[in-house]
């Protein structure tokens, strides 16, 4: 969830797939840290270790940022959700315009410590919700393949009959 009171520092997390980039701004605007940190729970644990008392905000909720939130909850964290169209929108009030993923990890960082506003709550979603997302992504696969097999099917018949 979002926080009610201005946290000491945020740790923005630009997440990947197998490595994210940390920044951890203090409520000051000073960068304490700007650094990659795997996406294994030693290196994050490490991190969050040090920074104890921060908020830790993420670019991505779900899958490749599920780790990361996982264990900021495990370490007793606050987290946070920074929405790409929010973060994208902030990225232009910061100097430069170069996209990577040091400049996105300070971007969130920042937005989260001066518009707490543009923060979603991350919470457990619980089994329910669980369940149906893996229902509405097995749906969203099945109607790709029926429509991916019947344009192969017009295809073969053009081919075949003219």
């Amino acid at each position: 969830m979002a926080p009610t009171r201005m946290p000491e520092a945020v740790i923005g997390l630009d997440v990947g797939k197998s490595s994210h980039w940390a920044c951890v701004a203090t409520r000051d605007g000073e960068v304490l840290l700007s650094a990659p940190v795997a996406n294994r729970e030693g290196d994050l644990d490490s991190l969050f270790v040090r920074f104890p008392d921060a908020l830790v905000v993420v670019d991505q909720s779900r899958n490749i940022g599920a780790l990361a939130l996982a264990r900021a909850r495990a370490a007793g964290m606050s987290a946070a959700y920074l929405p790409g169209l929010a973060a994208h929108g902030a990225a232009r009030l910061f100097a430069g315009d170069a996209k990577t993923d040091e400049r996105d990890a300070m971007v969130i960082a920042k937005t989260a410590l001066g518009i707490p506003d543009a923060l979603l709550p991350v919470g457990d979603p619980g089994p329910a919700i669980a369940a149906a997302r893996a229902l509405a992504a097995q749906r969203n696969f099945l109607t790709c393949e029926n429509t991916r097999n019947k344009n192969r099917l017009r295809s073969i018949l053009l081919e075949s009959c003219p």
